[in-house]
């Protein structure tokens, strides 16, 4: 068993590199935080947005509680218009349908029914 504790031990180890924690100030709570308690955003300089994933969350709870009718209008008139749309886009379709289909069917060729005398 020694020999193998000193074959283990001359194999070259991976360098382990210590994980350095970024942190960064939320705008909204003042409380210094992980780098990754930051939601991403690509025009920002640090590529995070300035407040903290836990802030955004309650502003958008809050947004959307007081604004709840206002978007309940909305999402009824984005359906509304939508089902409206799906309606003239099956017609058009129908319609399509009913110019590429020939006037009369064409007769069977080549049945090979022999002709009765």
């Amino acid at each position: 068993m020694e020999e193998n504790s000193e074959q283990n031990n001359s194999l070259p180890q991976p360098e382990i590199k210590p994980k350095i924690i970024k942190l960064k100030r939320c705008d909204r709570c003042l409380e210094e935080k992980d780098i990754k308690l930051f939601n991403r955003q690509k025009t920002s300089i640090d590529k995070r947005h300035p407040w903290c994933k836990k802030c955004q969350s309650l502003d958008n709870a809050v947004y959307y509680a007081q604004n709840r009718d206002k978007r309940l209008k909305y999402i009824q008139n984005w359906r509304a218009k939508r089902k409206l749309e799906k309606i003239e886009l099956e017609k058009q379709i129908a319609l399509q349908n009913l110019i590429a289909e020939p006037a009369e069917p064409e007769a069977p060729k080549n049945l090979d029914i022999p002709a009765s005398e």
